[in-house]
Formats: structure tokens, sequence, C-alpha cells
């Protein structure tokens, strides 16, 4: 909030299939399933966790997403590690995280 902006870093992860998202869940044990609201049929499965990001990231490092998501992954992966940093505090550091987040999809 120094820079009156809050950061939240969120892990999301949207299925038409409540189970799968369960299962990712229970893999995880921690985080939240919920119905997205204005769909047809979508869940999402969600963390904002900053102490539990450790277990997702080990978690992708060892079984690697195989589509374009593995980029996103990798941009996440550096939003993360520049808050860790604090840079999310600075006006550039902020700027930067503005812009990666954009390319996340």
């Amino acid at each position: 909030m120094a820079l009156g902006f809050r950061v939240l870093l969120r892990f999301i992860l949207d299925q038409n299939d409540k189970s799968a998202l369960t299962t990712i869940q229970n893999l995880f044990g921690f985080g939240g399933i919920s119905f997205r609201s204005g769909t047809a049929n979508c869940w999402r499965y969600e963390t904002s966790s900053l102490k539990k990001i450790p277990l997702i990231i080990n978690y992708f490092n060892k079984f690697p997403l195989k589509t374009k998501k593995q980029n996103s992954f990798n941009k996440w992966c550096e939003i993360y590690s520049m808050m860790l940093d604090g840079k999310h505090l600075t006006a550039e550091g902020l700027e930067t995280i503005r812009q990666l987040a954009k390319k996340i999809n």
C-alpha cells in the first residue's frame, strides 16, 4: 500500500468439471472452490495465500505444464519473486508487475 495500491497474487484454475478442481484442492490441501456466476457450468479453484504459493510452484516445477499456460505460469512466478523482494513497493516494480500481469491469461 506504500504507493496507494494493494498487490494481490492469486492462483486461479477454471474448469467445467468441479471434481477435477476438488482433486487439485485435495492434492494441495488448501484453496477454495466456487461456482463462477454468469457462466453456464464453470467452477474456479483459487488461493491467494502467499505462504502456500511455494507448494504450487514446486508442484508445477516437478510437473511442468505442456501448453502456453507454462509461459503464464513463468510470469506469475516472476511476479511472486518480485513481491518477495519487495519490488511491488516501488513505482518501477509495480509497473513491471502490471505489465507482466497483462500477459498472463
